[in-house]
C-alpha cells in the first residue's frame, strides 16, 4: 500500500512536471506569434507606403511621357 502510494505521488509529480513544460512552452509560442503579427503589420504598413510611392511614381512617369509628346515648337526668338 506504502508502495502504491509512493507510486501515485511520483506519478504526481512527473504529471506536474510536464504541465509546468508544456505551459512555459506555450508562453514561448504565444509570445512568438505575438512578435510575429506585430512584424506582419509593420511589414504589411510598409508594404502599403512602397505601393502608394509607386503609384505617384508612375503618375510622374506618365506626365513626363505626355510632355516629351508634345509638338517641340521653336522657342518664340527663333
Amino acid at each position: 500500500m506504502e508502495t502504491d502510494l509512493a507510486n501515485d505521488k511520483n506519478r504526481l509529480l512527473e504529471i506536474e512536471e510536464r504541465l509546468m513544460k508544456t505551459e512555459t512552452s506555450l508562453a514561448h509560442v504565444e509570445d512568438f506569434l505575438v512578435k510575429t503579427q506585430e512584424e506582419a503589420l509593420n511589414l504589411w504598413k510598409e508594404i502599403e507606403k512602397v505601393k502608394r510611392q509607386n503609384t505617384r511614381l508612375e503618375n510622374k512617369i506618365k506626365e513626363l511621357e505626355e510632355l516629351e509628346n508634345l509638338p517641340h515648337a521653336k522657342p518664340p526668338h527663333y
